[in-house]
């Protein structure tokens, strides 16, 4: 945040058997993605950075929420205050 000390992180998060199958339809032009133990590495990985930043700068700074969650209930998801009232 030292470029922007007002901003936030906003961190979508997919299943991840419904992310490998999204992935798994690019795997003609990125063929990484047709390896599934490194696709659920990656995914793993990911996950793992996610935890780390929000328990680093917290949920006063970190939004974290689920593709899922935002696909299904879309106004709950959005209107969820980032900058506190």
């Amino acid at each position: 945040f030292e470029d922007y000390p007002d901003g936030y992180i906003i961190s979508l998060v997919r299943h991840p058997g419904d992310w490998y199958s999204s992935a798994k339809l690019h795997s003609k032009k990125y063929s990484i993605y047709s390896n599934y133990p490194w696709g659920l590495s990656t995914w793993l990985e990911s996950l793992d950075s996610t935890k780390k930043i929000f328990n680093y700068y917290g949920p006063e700074k970190v939004f974290v929420t689920t593709y899922e969650e935002l696909v299904t209930h879309p106004q709950k998801v959005i209107k969820v205050p980032l900058v506190p009232s």
